[in-house]
């Protein structure tokens, strides 16, 4: 990975970090919608046990929301700030930018 790959990834993953609604729609939400979802099931179908299907759909969705919501607020603010003008004038390919959205996204997946 090359030094400019390796900076822009930190500075993605930096901002993702700051960004308090990335934090809550990556780590609280899908654990607040766990918790409801299994408390609530539980008590309708009984004898069964629906904890590893439900789980396993949340963390899809968890790993999903975190690639989606972090990819588009990141467009959006640099859209906002001006930041694509000042990247045209950078030596990166837009795909060396996606594949470090990329890499911030699985960072922030795995943690």
């Amino acid at each position: 990975m090359s030094t400019k790959t390796r900076a822009l990834t930190r500075v993605l993953l930096r901002d993702d970090l700051r960004d308090w609604s990335t934090l809550i729609f990556t780590f609280i939400f899908p654990s607040v919608l766990l918790v409801v979802l299994i408390l609530t099931i539980a008590d309708r179908v009984p004898g069964m046990d629906l904890t590893g299907e439900i789980s396993s759909n949340v963390i899809a969705f968890g790993a999903s929301f975190v690639g989606i919501f972090s990819g588009a607020s990141h467009l959006a603010t640099w859209r906002e700030n001006g930041m694509f003008t000042v990247m045209r004038t950078f030596p990166l390919s837009s795909r060396t930018v996606l594949t470090c959205q990329a890499r911030s996204g699985v960072v922030m997946l795995i943690t």
